[in-house]
């Protein structure tokens, strides 16, 4: 019945004395501010990927006059609108309509993932 128990020994967290954290705290806040100011500069002239276009045709319908009438309210992205009203209209509509293409039917489930750094 001992051996399962459990048993503990010593203290719960170890602390371990490390250089790097030695030299954190020796750094005085001037240092540490000029450091930062110098990591800013570099994060801005990091090269940034273009932005994705997508052709016009893609808000046709109701689906895009809902992104039109959308758009000046927000910030979010028109693609990111669109993308979330397709998936919507799918998930509302369900499983039951599909479209046939040879023998396997498409439904009207769409997943979609918005990511970009922010």
């Amino acid at each position: 019945m001992d051996d399962n128990r459990i048993r503990r020994e010593g203290p719960a967290i170890e602390v371990v004395e490390d250089d790097e954290d030695d030299m954190d705290k020796a750094m005085s806040v001037k240092e540490y501010l000029q450091k930062e100011e110098e990591r800013k500069k570099i994060r801005s002239m990091q090269v940034q990927p273009p932005w994705p276009e997508i052709a016009p045709e893609a808000f046709f319908g109701l689906a895009g006059k809902i992104v039109e009438i959308i758009k000046p309210e927000t910030e979010a992205d028109p693609v990111a609108i669109l993308l979330q009203i397709l998936t919507m209209f799918g998930n509302a509509v369900g499983r039951h309509p599909y479209y046939s293409v040879g023998a396997s039917r498409h439904y009207m489930n769409l997943f979609g993932c918005l990511n970009r750094a922010t």
